[in-house]
């Protein structure tokens, strides 16, 4: 991909400047700002929509297939530890909402706008990092959070045998607990499987749609205001 700071204006026009190459007089480099404006811009334009519904339902999908495997490792884990309906909000709050919302801005900020601005010359390892930011929001933190939150209920409540946090053989104890609440790693395995075919797939759609339609100079229309020279 590149570079997107080669991308300059004169006079109103748009053009890409290669490394090596001379600079024009007058240019002003486009910030990443405007560029994601303009791109922004022009999936918004682009005529059909469906060639754009990566960009423009990606992110939902992401957040979607977050929510629903954290519900999944959360009700797991709720199961294992007896808690019936007690709490729900304590744990479904800091497992489920929290990892979806950040999915989405992590996806939107780590992988889409890298996507836009041409930043990454390596599209499997933009595929591949993908792929690891939806298992590490996706598995890896409800299953940590859920730990942490249902052995507080737990607690509490008593629903569960927990080992004593001063005892000497805390530590031993705790595993044991945590091989029988964890859910099984069939499970675990389906998820990570899951997540990371999703992450790659959705950088690589975005990848190849920003190939075939945006990756070119932006025309004058396309461009804001701020960078409309001589006019």
């Amino acid at each position: 991909m590149e570079d997107p700071h080669t991308k300059k204006t004169r006079s109103g026009q748009a053009i890409l400047i290669k490394k090596g190459q001379m600079v024009p007089e007058n240019a002003e480099p486009i910030s990443d700002r405007d560029m994601i404006q303009i791109q922004e811009s022009r999936i918004e334009r682009f005529k059909p929509q469906s060639e754009m519904r990566v960009f423009s339902w990606g992110q939902g999908s992401i957040g979607a297939s977050v929510a629903i495997s954290s519900i999944i490792v959360n009700n797991l884990f709720r199961q294992n530890f007896k808690l019936g309906g007690l709490a729900r909000m304590a744990t479904y709050m800091p497992v489920v909402l929290i990892p979806t919302f950040a999915s989405v801005l992590v996806h939107d900020y780590g992988i889409k706008r890298r996507v836009l601005l041409a930043k990454e010359d390596c599209s499997l390892c933009l595929s591949l990092r993908s792929g690891l930011y939806q298992v590490g929001i996706g598995v890896a933190y409800p299953y940590i959070i859920s730990i942490l939150a249902c052995t507080v209920v737990a607690r509490e409540h008593y629903t569960l045998p927990l080992p004593v946090q001063k005892s000497g053989a805390g530590l031993a104890s705790y595993l044991r607990v945590l091989r029988f609440v964890s859910p099984s790693a069939s499970v675990l395995l389906g998820l990570t499987v899951g997540h990371m075919i999703i992450g790659m797939q959705m950088a690589r759609a975005e990848q190849r749609v920003f190939r075939n339609y945006l990756s070119h100079p932006p025309t004058e229309a396309d461009l804001p205001p701020s960078l409309k020279y001589g006019k």
